[in-house]
């Protein structure tokens, strides 16, 4: 086994757009994720849906912030990965998140559905590698 050296950045998934919610309720889109689906669009938010059956979440970029419902994207370290705060919501939604930070593929919703944006499934994740 050998050692990697820390180079001072957030680690970034190669180049998958990914999704990774934090134990503090903050959720991260990896720099891939961000510059494929919320880039283009121009918008400074997200709109966040949950559907419980099918244990999903929805990310919708908005253009303005409608009352509480739409969340601030945040820019970290421009160009490396956007922040989103969803503590209220997955609060709201019921999702544990506290237990540990897992991250997720990124998927389109499917063409039926009204969301224009991208989805996670909450038991679709990356197996944990660490010790």
């Amino acid at each position: 086994m050998s050692y990697k050296s820390f180079k001072g950045k957030w680690p970034v998934a190669g180049d998958k757009p990914i999704i990774t919610i934090l134990t503090n309720g903050l959720i991260c889109l990896n720099r891939v994720c961000y510059d494929e689906f919320v880039k283009p669009t121009d918008c400074k938010y997200l709109k966040l849906h949950y559907d419980p059956d099918m244990k999903k979440i929805a990310f919708e970029p908005v253009s303005r912030q409608i009352g509480e419902i739409t969340f601030p994207i945040k820019l970290v370290k421009p160009g490396l990965f956007g922040l989103v705060n969803g503590k209220t919501f997955l609060d709201a939604c019921g999702i544990n998140y506290q237990e540990k930070i897992r991250s997720y593929p990124v998927h389109q919703p499917l063409k039926y559905t009204k969301i224009k944006g991208i989805e996670i499934k909450l038991t679709e994740y990356f197996p944990d590698k660490s010790i």
